[in-house]
C-alpha cells in the first residue's frame, strides 16, 4: 500500500477526487494532461477497489507510447482490450491499515485518452471505457491469485437483522436498476452508529462509485453554496450509476429556527429540493443518500421528499426503526 500522505489530506477538508500513479491525492477535476507523468502518451482513469476492505478509488495510470504500462511490451490500449490493465497497490486513505492489503480489484476504465499530437492535444476513446475482469472477482468475492481478500459484509456492521434486511432490500433494488431502483434514502441514528460505513457497504454491494459531498466546501461561500449543490448533482449525473452521499445533512438543510439556520440556508434548501425533483424526472441512476444523527434539525420538506427512511442503531444494539 502507498504512503498515507496524511501531511496533505489532514490539511485539506475536501475528499480527494482521484489519485495519481503514486497514490498521491488529487483534488481538481481529472484531465489527461495533469497526471504525474508529463511524458505520457496514453492515460486512463480507473475505478478500483481495495482487495482487503473494498474501498473504492478513482486512480490514474499512464503509458509512454507503444511501451504500455506493464512489462509485456504492449500499449495501454492493448492491455485494456486484453483485460490486463492494473493499478497495483490501492491508495492509503480511509480504508484498511498500512500493509493490510497489497493489491486491488481493477473494476472499470472510466476514461481513456491518447495523445497523437502536441502537449495538450488529447483525444478520448470511449470504446476502451469498459468493465474489466476484476469486476467479476469483486462481485463474487473470489480470491485472485496472490491477493488477500477479506471484503466487508453487511454482517460485519454488527447491526440488528431487521435493519440489515432493510439495507439488503435497498441494495437489491438499486442493483436492479431503473425503474425499480430507489432514488433516495434517509439514514438516521446516534453519532456512533456507523452510518458512513453503511453507505460505503451499500456502494460495495451495488458496485457504484461513491461521491461524498464536502460540507466545508459547499458552505465556504454564501454566494456560491447553492451553485455548489447544483454542481455536486451534475457531477453525480455524469458518473451514473453512482451514489451521492450527504452526511450531516442537517447542516445543508437545517430546520428554520434552529441554531444551524443561516440567511442563505433557504437558498441551499430550495436548490436541494429542485435537484431531488430533477433526479425523479430525468435520472433514476443517481441514488441520493442523506444521513444525520439529529433528524429533528432537518427541514421537514427534505424528509418528505426522501421516500425511504432507515434508522441505524449502534452496532450490536436493538432492532432498527421502521422503513418507510
Amino acid at each position: 500500500m502507498f504512503h498515507d500522505y496524511s501531511d496533505i489530506t489532514d490539511k485539506i477538508a475536501e475528499v480527494p477526487r482521484w489519485w495519481d500513479e503514486n497514490g498521491v491525492p488529487r483534488y481538481g477535476e481529472f484531465a489527461p494532461y495533469v497526471v504525474a507523468n508529463i511524458y505520457a502518451w496514453e492515460v486512463a482513469l480507473l475505478e478500483i477497489a481495495c482487495s482487503a476492505c473494498g474501498t473504492h478509488f478513482e486512480v490514474a495510470i499512464s503509458g509512454q507510447g507503444g511501451g504500455g504500462t506493464g512489462e509485456n511490451g504492449r500499449s495501454m490500449a492493448d492491455n485494456i482490450r486484453a483485460g490486463e490493465i492494473e493499478y497495483g497497490d490501492p491508495p492509503n486513505y480511509g480504508n484498511c491499515e498500512d500493509g493490510a492489503s497489497m493489491g486491488c480489484f481493477n473494476l472499470r476504465v472510466l476514461q481513456y485518452w491518447k495523445r497523437p499530437r502536441g502537449y495538450k492535444d488529447w483525444e478520448r476513446d470511449s470504446s476502451l471505457e469498459i468493465t474489466l475482469p476484476g469486476m467479476n472477482d469483486y462481485q463474487n468475492h473470489n480470491k485472485p491469485p496472490g491477493i488477500p481478500v477479506a471484503l466487508p459484509t453487511w454482517e460485519s456492521l454488527r447491526l440488528p437483522e431487521g435493519t440489515l434486511d432493510k439495507l439488503r432490500t435497498v441494495a437489491l433494488a438499486v442493483r436492479g436498476g431503473p425503474p425499480w431502483a430507489p432514488q433516495n434514502l434517509f439514514l438516521h441514528g446516534p453519532q456512533a452508529s456507523n452510518k458512513t460505513e453503511v453507505v460505503r457497504q451499500l456502494a460495495r454491494e451495488t458496485i457504484r462509485p461513491l461521491i461524498v459531498a464536502d460540507v466545508a466546501d459547499v458552505l465556504s461561500s454564501e454566494d456560491q453554496a447553492a451553485q455548489k449543490v447544483t454542481d455536486l448533482f451534475a457531477h453525480a449525473r455524469n458518473r451514473i450509476p453512482c451514489i451521492l452521499f450527504f452526511d450531516d445533512v442537517e447542516v445543508f438543510t437545517p430546520r428554520r429556527g434552529t441554531g444551524l439556520y443561516r440567511e442563505f440556508s433557504s437558498e441551499i434548501m430550495l436548490q436541494f429540493l429542485k435537484e431531488i425533483e430533477k433526479n425523479r424526472e430525468i435520472n433514476r441512476d443517481v441514488l441520493l443518500v442523506a444521513a444525520t444523527s439529529q433528524p429533528e434539525l432537518v427541514e421537514d420538506a427534505i424528509l418528505t421528499h426522501i421516500a425511504r427512511h432507515i434508522e441505524i442503531p449502534l452496532p450490536g444494539g436493538a432492532e432498527g426503526g421502521p422503513i418507510q
